[in-house]
């Protein structure tokens, strides 16, 4: 049964699966649309205040959010924060070392996902994983694999709605 609540998915091109992904996990609990940031800048000064709105990726229009924000989930890169009806969730594009990605599946589990590790398909994979990378100084340099960053995104959906959607949406 559909709840007179309603939410915003705001994404872009990059982050439109996720928001599907979302959407798909409501079903028909709430009220939900997803915009554009285009579609959400121009239909602004109509969305109503008691409207909830939920930015996903790193976008300019979710970047300019995040500073009045309280950061409340913040772990393997994943992040979520929210101050009234306004909420973001963003993957940092830094990484974690090999044992932090283990970490992360363990963790992901919990929220019954199954990911597995990414096989090295170009050399820069390979590079990735190997030894000198371990240093943590150098992890937080590097850009995300697209499907650890697929893989985290979809890992952050899941957290959101299993633990923050309901807080978020009241």
């Amino acid at each position: 049964m559909m709840d007179d609540r309603n939410i915003i998915i705001v994404a872009d091109k990059k982050t439109t699966e996720y928001a599907n992904y979302l959407m798909q996990l409501i079903g028909d609990k709430y009220g939900a649309a997803i915009f554009t940031e285009k579609q959400y800048l121009d239909s602004q000064a109509k969305i109503k205040s008691r409207t909830c709105v939920l930015f996903i990726g790193d976008g300019g229009v979710a970047s300019s959010q995040i500073g009045t924000m309280d950061k409340l989930f913040d772990q393997y890169s994943m992040g979520y924060y929210s101050l009234g009806r306004r909420a973001v969730l963003q993957v940092d594009k830094t990484f974690f070392d090999r044992i932090d990605y283990d970490s992360f599946v363990k963790f992901a589990e919990e929220y019954d996902l199954s990911f597995s590790k990414p096989r090295a398909k170009l050399a820069s994979m390979s590079l990735w994983f190997s030894p000198k990378y371990i240093n943590p100084i150098k992890a937080k340099e590097r850009i995300l694999p697209e499907t650890v960053y697929d893989q985290l995104f979809r890992c952050l959906v899941k957290v959101f709605y299993s633990d923050y959607l309901e807080e978020f949406i009241k």
